[in-house]
């Protein structure tokens, strides 16, 4: 815009009233021209939407991610067990997607297709062992809504159908479950799952007990579980197992919270054990004995039986007799109710047979040994107290019957020990 001055304009007044008149009128004029333009752009080049969560998501539709782990496509029938099973269970649609298994990538195919549900699973064949992990995910609560797991030694293809059925239909029972819930008052979804720590690898965690809801397994000392809606501020409770070991129960007192929860080590499932142990008997007699240990009933009930190599002294406590003692504990009985605790108490009987250097060979009698032990997962320490009877059947030629049994004089054998247990 071009404005023009007369310098022959006698009324300087009103020059100036009109001049500025005329630069109100420009500054407008180009004013509206910019937001005009700016208007139009918005229009025909609109800005992109943040990636969330809609509203509307379809309940009906799903979207479904399977990886294979080791990249084995036996288990390709999955896919088909999923959508059978959610198919029977209302989800009327499945669509498929390949980009990944993470929440973050299951929460974007959701959001694309409109598919309020995400079907994920894992699975890994290694060694003719199967491994695999169901779950299902609401991508509008943003919480994952049923959740099961297997790990076992299974065949590929027509041994495992059953298996891989029974644990998709248990997740859709979790999920079902979690839909007819109604009232969700006071609930509220953790910006981030439960983080839990442990000192075992591939320790298994599920809340609400072993037909709950999966979790994960412990990797590198720790698992972040995913999210779930809990109510605020009360306990929640849950289940940790590993094959070959007992299955333990824990809590968290305060529910979901930021700080990392510490899981119960897992007692191993002893079906036999080995070790070693230190005998003595006052000062008069010392041994070496090692034991082994079959398990009748996995921690309960179990036989023993010991060969030790042991040193003793004469009345002047100067000269030394060297022997050898075979002992077969035909009953050893764990005490207390839990199999799984680290300090337990064990009673029973036995008996053995000292065989010393050119001396008759002494059988004894033990009408009670009682044992304190202290259980690590793979270890135990043990404390035990045994009291000895002396059967004098060699001596029977020579002295009255009556006189067959007898308490040796000696007293009590005590004996420390270690054992390995699998």
């Amino acid at each position: 815009m071009i404005l023009l001055y007369n310098k022959n304009t006698k009324n300087n007044k009103n020059n100036k009233i009109y001049y500025n008149n005329i630069y109100i009128r420009a500054v407008y004029g180009l004013c509206t021209r910019c937001y005009a333009a700016l208007f139009g752009l918005l229009i025909f080049f609109p800005a992109p939407a943040p990636l969330q969560s809609q509203h509307n998501l379809d309940e009906t539709r799903a979207v479904m991610a399977v990886y294979h782990e080791n990249g084995d496509e036996s288990l390709a029938g999955i896919q088909q067990v999923l959508e059978r099973v959610f198919f029977e269970a209302g989800i009327q649609s499945v669509t498929y997607n390949a980009e990944g298994v993470s929440l973050e990538h299951i929460q974007t195919a959701c959001d694309k297709a409109g598919a309020r549900w995400g079907l994920m699973a894992r699975t890994s064949l290694k060694d003719g062992r199967l491994y695999w992990h169901f779950s299902i995910y609401d991508a509008q609560d943003r919480a994952i809504q049923g959740s099961d797991s297997f790990d076992a030694a299974f065949l590929a293809g027509i041994s495992s159908q059953g298996a891989i059925e029974s644990s998709a239909y248990k997740v859709a029972s979790q999920w079902e479950k979690s839909r007819s819930a109604q009232d969700f008052d006071g609930r509220f979804a953790v910006d981030q799952g439960q983080r839990f720590t442990a000192g075992q690898e591939r320790v298994m965690v599920y809340f609400g007990g072993e037909d709950g809801i999966f979790l994960g397994s412990i990797q590198g000392g720790s698992l972040a579980a995913p999210r779930f809606l809990f109510t605020q501020g009360e306990p929640v409770y849950g289940t940790v197992m590993k094959t070959g070991y007992w299955t333990r129960n824990f809590t968290l007192p305060q529910g979901i919270t930021d700080k990392p929860a510490p899981l119960p080590a897992l007692q191993k499932v002893t079906r036999h054990s080995f070790g070693f142990s230190y005998q003595f008997q006052g000062t008069a007699e010392y041994s070496f004995n090692l034991e082994y240990r079959y398990h009748l009933l996995s921690d309960r009930l179990f036989l023993e039986f010991n060969w030790g190599f042991w040193l003793s002294f004469d009345s002047s406590g100067e000269k030394p007799f060297l022997g050898q003692e075979v002992v077969f504990k035909p009953l050893g009985l764990y005490l207390l109710p839990k199999r799984d605790l680290p300090v337990r108490l064990v009673a029973g009987t036995g008996a053995s047979l000292m065989l010393p250097d050119q001396k008759i060979p002494k059988p004894f009698f033990y009408p009670l040994w009682v044992d304190a032990e202290y259980h690590f997962p793979q270890f135990i320490l043990k404390a035990e107290l045994k009291v000895p009877l002396l059967l004098d059947a060699f001596s029977w030629y020579y002295q009255p019957p009556q006189d067959i049994w007898r308490f040796d004089p000696l007293g009590f054998y005590c004996s420390v020990g270690v054992m390995l247990k699998w």
